[in-house]
């Protein structure tokens, strides 16, 4: 059976295939959903390394639990009181949820379907426009190589979703109102769920623009409206959060200061802390232009300028890597490097057994992935300390406990209302001067008495890897502070004072149990005195 060229871009819907539709055999559709499954699973059973989850869901908790958001904070020791940004409430409102109907596991598993469901969201809308499901399946993988290392339990997860709907929308042959209603409607959602909504602007920008330029080249091409709506209103959904135009000083010294702390994912991904994984990003990109050259004539531009517009966002900060894996779907699938073979027999006879393929391929990967989630719980990093939290709470701990940042989201959730934290993950909450003083504290500058004074701790909980200073200190000079507990990650240390009033308290018990025991030692005598007294006059009337 011969196959159609693709079309080329900008006719009637702007979308990028339009050949003559073949039949899917086993190896069609049942292929996709085996492939999108086997990618859940693999999302799904990486382990829960992001920190800042845990607060956030605390957060979603303390949103749910009053029925409206939270305006002050309720976490953080020196900043108990102050006004709270409302950074993906939305969110942190639905994983909190999802985690109090079914646990972590449950949590887990939404998430890896969020997070590929930007994927499968595009690439369905790609294989209804004709693209063979083999080079679709190519290109989900091609995207997952590049992207794996941002595959963190989070709300981002719903970023990429939306990302992937909004692709899927751009590309389906709707008409103009609806899907530009359908869209802004999204975008808006997006932003409440996660603060990202510009990077919709610049894709949709890239993609407005070159439309444009090729309707300009050729009237008879569509205009790109949906694209420039899309655009125009995601720039102006990045105002419609609790926060309003809070939310760019917000944006900004989040960025400002995880950029000074040094985290990997706000880097450019030419950065030494990203050049491991920049590599895969690379290789990925290299391929890809690889195959796209030969057919550059008949792809869809629109499609490429999105993919070009988030490779550069890519480098100059590697954080944007998910976006760009998603984007890459729509040309790698427009490759045919994988193109089905037709259907032997007369076109009808292979319908069913089609669906039957589709319908078996779907029971057999939800046993699969139900059999994972029961056999396989979730599993976390080592540096989420749960033993020593749990050793803390036996000690009836209270108050502000010192802990590195990236062991304050799970502070937070085990301990709240009961402890408080002195930082956590949120580089907006804090200052530059206090994100300097934790750096100096992992360093060895500032020790033992800078912590007391400053956040009058009741407990630390103090990480090898990153506080061993300040651990060998206090281990030279206990001082008032005992260790209750260690192990090869952490140290747990709680003022010796507490011990000793709890000894204080054991002694007064003791005290009065001796009182009471002497009372009635007091009263026994006395009766036995009083019955010696009335024994003989009973003797002797």
């Amino acid at each position: 059976m011969p196959v159609a060229q693709i079309q080329t871009v900008g006719e009637r819907h702007q979308t990028a295939w339009r050949w003559r539709p073949e039949k899917s055999l086993l190896t069609g559709d049942a292929s996709l959903v085996a492939t999108w499954t086997a990618l859940v699973l693999l999302i799904y059973l990486r382990p829960v390394s992001d920190s800042d989850i845990f607060w956030q869901l605390r957060l979603g908790e303390l949103i749910v639990s009053r029925g409206g958001l939270v305006d002050r904070e309720p976490f953080s020791q020196l900043h108990l009181g102050e006004p709270l940004s409302h950074v993906a409430w939305g969110g942190q409102v639905i994983m909190a949820s999802v985690r109090g109907l079914f646990g972590w596991s449950g949590l887990k598993l939404f998430d890896a379907l969020c997070w590929t469901g930007g994927f499968a969201a595009v690439g369905l809308a790609c294989r209804r426009l004709g693209a063979p499901a083999p080079s679709i399946a190519f290109a989900w993988l091609a995207g997952m190589v590049a992207a794996l290392p941002m595959a963190m339990l989070r709300p981002q997860s719903l970023a990429a979703l939306c990302f992937g709907l909004l692709l899927a929308l751009r590309m389906l042959p709707l008409r103009t109102g609806p899907k530009i209603t359908l869209g802004c409607l999204l975008l808006a959602i997006w932003q409440n769920l996660h603060p990202s909504v510009a990077v919709a602007a610049i894709a949709m920008g890239a993609a407005a623009a070159t439309g444009w330029l090729v309707f300009w080249r050729d009237r008879t091409r569509a205009a790109p409206l949906a694209e420039t709506a899309f655009a125009l209103f995601a720039a102006a959904s990045v105002l419609l959060t609790p926060d309003g135009l809070a939310i760019f000083a917000t944006s900004a010294k989040n960025a400002e200061l995880a950029v000074m702390v040094g985290v990997s994912e706000w880097l450019p991904a030419i950065a030494p802390l990203n050049r491991l994984v920049a590599v895969p990003v690379l290789l990925i990109t290299a391929l890809a232009a690889r195959l796209l050259w030969p057919r550059r004539r008949a792809l869809d531009l629109t499609s490429l300028a999105i993919a070009a517009a988030l490779l550069l966002m890519t480098v100059a900060a590697y954080r944007f890597v998910l976006f760009y894996a998603i984007a890459l779907v729509p040309p790698l699938a427009a490759t045919r490097l994988f193109a089905e073979q037709p259907a032997a027999g007369p076109e009808a006879a292979t319908q069913p057994r089609d669906k039957r393929a589709v319908a078996l391929a779907g029971i057999a990967c939800a046993i699969v992935a139900a059999l994972a989630v029961a056999l396989f719980p979730p599993s976390f990093s080592n540096h989420i300390p749960f033993k020593a939290m749990e050793k803390l709470r036996e000690t009836g701990a209270s108050g502000t406990i010192f802990a590195d940042s990236a062991q304050g989201g799970a502070l937070i959730d085990t301990g709240y209302p009961e402890w408080r934290v002195a930082m956590d993950g949120r580089f907006y909450r804090y200052s530059r001067a206090e994100w300097k003083d934790m750096m100096a504290i992992r360093a060895g500058r500032l020790g033992l008495a800078y912590v007391e004074q400053r956040y009058r701790p009741s407990a630390l909980v103090l990480w090898r890897a990153r506080q061993a200073p300040l651990i060998a200190e206090i281990s030279r000079k206990p001082g008032h502070w005992r260790q209750i507990w260690s192990d090869a990650g952490f140290v747990v240390f709680a003022r010796e004072q507490d011990r000793e009033q709890q000894g204080d308290h054991r002694k007064h018990d003791r005290v009065a149990q001796d009182a009471d025991v002497a009372q009635v030692h007091v009263a026994a005598r006395d009766a036995g005195k009083a019955r010696k007294r009335q024994q003989p006059a009973r003797d002797h009337p």
